[in-house]
């Protein structure tokens, strides 16, 4: 029995078993309605089992891309902030050697009670430490005591204070560059210390010069968003920051010998040295670790940090945790919420999928059909199109031949009279030739030449004008094109006592159309015209020429001064077969098929008034084509 409904389906929707190989809808139609509704049901349990595990999968990938994306910009930011500290500190630590070269710092430490010798060192420091940029500069003798300090003019001034328990001074006395960052006893600044010794004339040391550098000038460019940067000493003990509040605080728990060394050197004078409320946890791969600070409200931090040997120091740069957590989760939500979409629109889409198969097959069948329809439609208008096409062609040509049958009586004429020149010339060379008069036949031959010239150009532009063209376009001279009308014309013009005037530019106009057609076009024009004064006296024929302002096109005139074209029947002079003509003297064709063509130049023909007279008018678009290529045309 459902074999014989199959068959009997297949016979009446011939489609439905192609759809249904297909697409699977032949298996479908079979199932019960609600066995699909059960798959759904089952498809959705799945979908909700496996659906956490994904969504935590793609948090934790997700996670892991924001991160590297974080840590190379981190890792770029660390590399200027550390490149920024190496420059200042090379800035200006040859300074104290060179400035204890001078005489004027030994000269001091031979004799340091001369208050005159002391005035002028203290001068001499204050001008290089402005110059430098440096905190401060001064001068210490072999007991740490300071001779003359830069800033001599102070309150709290170093004159006459011992440092001789800092180390740089320790090592700078035993001859080697020393170095120290500390918190200033007096000034109560953070600095790094560079001291070199001060050697007399005979090379033995006599002192000491000191530059100390404010450090805390880079902490004004560590306020980046999102992220900390903090400087730590051997001992773990914040010494730089971004943040005030993390200052003289450790980041782990100090050492007995590294507090007693502080108390020592006095690093950071009465500074008491707190641990930082801080832990650690495991950050992503490419991080060196994770930090929560803060005791009430805890922040996270992924950590990196880099090595400065020469100082002793750590550079780390703290980039906030939150802001990768908070945007991994919003790109999870929108992944389940376009999967929940996603889920929905399939349900949906399931649902009414079997309905839809046989309106698809309709419609596939209409379709065919209408393109059926529509292939039929266009191969007819196609044959169509030719056939008109082809019969305007054909009234073209006719046209053509209406118009050299106008013109054979003038064209006959034109050819006779040198014909009967030549074998006028012909007979007299001969003559010549028994005289032996050879300038004469000379003379003669050149005349039949020219004569002969004269006869092969008209033939040549009536081959021109009566061949069959294609209605394609190119680039033609236009004053060629005119140029070999009015020789064709000449007879006529003659014949019918026509004066001719013509405003035509001397400079060469290239424009877009075809020849032949152009100057059947020019033929029907002039034609009409002299048909039109054939009733008066006075046979006025213009031809006008003018390229507009912007040079892209041309304006193309003929008028006359004849009786004009009345108004009642203006608007039917360029329909077919339409003349004013007596009965036999015309079909009626030339004006429509010189507004085709013209058309097809992608213009108009358009009539005006021309003080009593008829004036026809068109435009053409200029080519600029090179004046080779249309010679070569």
């Amino acid at each position: 029995m459902e074999r014989t409904t199959a068959k009997t389906r297949e016979r009446d929707d011939p489609i439905a078993p192609e759809a249904a190989a297909g697409t699977g809808a032949g298996w479908r139609e079979r199932t019960p309605h609600w066995s699909w509704r059960l798959n759904y049901l089952c498809v959705a349990a799945v979908t909700v089992l496996v659906a956490p595990f994904f969504l935590y999968y793609f948090h934790g990938l997700v996670r892991d891309l924001l991160s590297t994306e974080l840590v190379t910009h981190s890792r770029h930011t660390l590399e200027l902030y550390v490149s920024g500290l190496e420059g200042t500190l090379a800035k200006y630590q040859p300074l104290p050697t060179l400035h204890s070269l001078h005489p004027a710092v030994a000269d001091l430490l031979e004799n340091p009670t001369d208050p005159a010798r002391v005035a002028n060192v203290n001068r001499l420091l204050e001008w290089k430490n402005e110059l430098s940029g440096a905190a401060d500069t001064y001068v210490m003798d072999m007991d740490g005591k300071t001779l003359a300090a830069s800033n001599w003019r102070r309150p709290l001034s170093f004159v006459g204070r011992s440092f001789h328990f800092r180390p740089y001074f320790q090592e700078a006395r035993e001859g080697r560059l020393g170095r120290f960052y500390a918190l200033g006893t007096t000034s109560k600044r953070r600095g790094y210390y560079f001291a070199a010794p001060v050697r007399n004339s005979k090379e033995v040391i006599a002192g000491v010069l000191v530059v100390k550098v404010d450090v805390t000038a880079a902490e004004r460019d560590w306020g980046a968003k999102n992220h900390e940067v903090m400087v730590t000493d051997r001992g773990s003990v914040v010494f730089m920051s971004s943040r005030d509040d993390w200052l003289y605080h450790a980041i782990r728990e100090p050492t007995p010998e590294f507090l007693a060394d502080l108390g020592q050197t006095r690093r950071y004078v009465d500074k008491r040295i707190e641990r930082l409320p801080i832990t650690t946890f495991e950050a992503p791969a490419a991080w060196k670790t994770g930090f929560r600070i803060g005791s009430a409200k805890r922040k996270s931090y992924f950590a990196l940090s880099h090595d400065m040997p020469e100082t002793g120091w750590t550079v780390w740069l703290l980039a906030e945790a939150g802001p990768l957590e908070a945007n991994a989760t919003a790109y999870t939500a929108a992944v389940a919420t376009a999967l929940l979409l996603i889920g929905a629109f399939a349900i949906g889409l399931f649902e009414r999928r079997h309905n839809l198969l046989r309106t698809l097959a309709i419609q596939r069948r209409a379709r065919r059909a209408l393109e059926l329809s529509a292939e039929e439609l266009e191969r007819r208008v196609e044959e169509r199109t030719a056939d008109l096409k082809r019969t305007q062609n054909e009234l073209v040509q006719a046209a053509k031949m209406a118009a050299l049958g106008e013109m054979s009586a003038g064209i006959s004429h034109e050819l006779n009279q040198p014909l009967t020149a030549v074998r006028s010339y012909t007979d007299n060379a001969r003559k010549f030739l028994d005289q032996r008069n050879f300038q004469k036949v000379d003379e003669n031959l050149g005349l039949i030449t020219d004569l002969s010239a004269r006869m092969g150009d008209i033939i040549r532009l009536l081959k021109v004008f009566a061949r069959q063209t294609s209605d394609e376009l190119d680039a033609v001279s236009l004053q060629t094109v005119i140029n070999d009308t009015l020789k064709l014309m000449n007879v006529r013009f003659e014949r019918e006592v026509i004066t001719l005037t013509s405003d035509i530019p001397a400079e060469p106009l290239t424009v877009s159309a075809n020849a032949v057609r152009l100057q059947q076009v020019l033929i029907n024009l002039l034609s009409n015209a002299i048909d039109a004064l054939s009733a008066q006296d006075d046979r006025r024929i213009h031809m006008g020429v003018s390229a507009d302002g912007n040079g892209d096109l041309v304006t193309v005139s003929v008028g006359d001064n004849g009786p004009g074209i009345p108004d009642p029947i203006r608007d039917r002079i360029f329909n077919p077969f339409f003349t004013t003509k007596a009965m036999g003297q015309g079909l009626g064709l030339g004006l429509s098929i010189s507004y085709g063509i013209i058309q097809e130049f992608g213009s108009e023909l358009t009539l005006k008034d021309n003080d009593g007279g008829a004036l026809f008018e068109f435009t053409l678009r200029r080519s600029f084509e090179t004046q080779d290529g249309i010679a070569a045309q």
